[in-house]
């Protein structure tokens, strides 16, 4: 799923970086086995601290990504 990521990114020209890890994120569990994608929010920094900020810009471009991501994942033979 990342390579479809990536692909779309690379049209959009936006930066992406794969990461993996065993756990997933405290919002939910996900299985193994099934793929998974974090970090389609908007970018930021600072998090949970009284200074934390998102840059608004990057709302636009990740929601792009994301529609353009779910679309093709819709349209995809099965």
């Amino acid at each position: 799923m990342y390579s479809i990521v990536e692909e779309i990114s690379t049209r959009l020209e936006q930066k992406t970086n794969s990461f993996h890890r065993d756990l997933s994120s405290d919002i939910s569990h996900v299985p193994q086995e099934i793929p998974s994608l974090e970090g389609l929010g908007p970018l930021g920094a600072e998090y949970r601290s009284p200074n934390e900020y998102i840059v608004k810009d990057s709302l636009i471009e990740r929601s792009l990504l994301l529609t353009m991501l779910i679309h093709k994942l819709s349209t995809a033979e099965k």
